[in-house]
């Protein structure tokens, strides 16, 4: 099991934080679609795996920790 950390930040950087983890999910969610053998919006964000469902369950990954973040600030 993961050590849980307290973090004391300002809603600025816990914005900050958040705007960076979209940019991230949103990478994987492009190498997803190229993966598929889609058209991505913006194919040089696309990441390097080994199939589309690594894409997508790292991208999920992402959503679920953005998707934690703003629970806990109470968005």
């Amino acid at each position: 099991m993961s050590k849980i950390i307290h973090l004391s930040l300002t809603e600025n950087d816990v914005d900050q934080i958040i705007d960076g983890l979209c940019v991230r999910e949103k990478a994987w969610l492009q190498t997803a679609m190229l993966m598929r053998g889609e058209q991505p919006d913006d194919p040089s964000v696309c990441e390097e795996c080994s199939s589309e469902e690594e894409a997508v369950t790292i991208a999920a990954h992402y959503s679920q920790i953005i998707n934690k973040i703003e629970e806990q600030r109470g968005c």
